[in-house]
């Protein structure tokens, strides 16, 4: 069964798509995740401050 023709690249723009969302979610995923470890050394860093 062949696809037509304007199907292909649709497909391909959806795949392509989807693969640049999925570094994209990923990234900020991790940046998010450096984040609160940046955020849990300051606060027990101004704990050790305070005490």
């Amino acid at each position: 069964m062949k696809v037509h023709k304007l199907w292909r690249p649709a497909f391909i723009a959806v795949f392509i798509l989807s693969k640049i969302f999925l570094i994209a979610g990923l990234y900020f995923y991790f940046k998010s995740v450096a984040q609160q470890e940046e955020l849990e050394k300051i606060k027990t860093e101004m704990r050790a401050d305070n005490k």
